[in-house]
């Protein structure tokens, strides 16, 4: 059994004009120290007692600015060290936040997310059960 990081990861989502779902994900920069220019959630490590929630609202703000005041469990993933979190983005998210960790953030569509080349096989199998439960209502 592998010793992983606890983690606590960011999903923005959001419904299109054409009633499609996107989340926003994170372009890390070309000299982060994990994952290079790949694209990844926002979101970081899990410090001493506290939760993944309380762990996610503080990274979250340090990250983009921004307070995220309702965010919804997807669950844990890699030997439970990876809590992942979902956060319906309001319309003018863009304007919301202000990006301090990384390049920049894009909203990917299930079709594009599946596509990219430059995001881990695990963040993809975190995606597939976001829109698993944004397609069947239970987010």
């Amino acid at each position: 059994m592998a010793n992983y990081r606890r983690t606590a990861g960011f999903i923005p989502y959001r419904v299109t004009a054409d009633g499609a779902y996107a989340v926003f994900l994170q372009r890390r920069s070309k000299d982060a120290p994990r994952l290079p220019d790949f694209f990844g959630f926002f979101g970081g490590g899990i410090e001493g007692d506290e939760t993944p929630k309380e762990a996610l609202l503080r990274e979250v703000k340090e990250e983009l600015d921004y307070v995220a005041e309702d965010v919804t469990y997807i669950g844990a993933y890699r030997e439970n060290s990876l809590h992942a979190f979902c956060h319906r983005a309001p319309d003018n998210f863009e304007q919301q936040i202000t990006i301090l960790e990384g390049d920049y953030g894009q909203w990917f569509r299930k079709e594009q997310y599946l596509a990219e080349e430059k995001l881990i096989d695990l963040d993809k199998i975190i995606l597939a059960d976001v829109f698993e439960k944004l397609t069947n209502s239970s987010l």
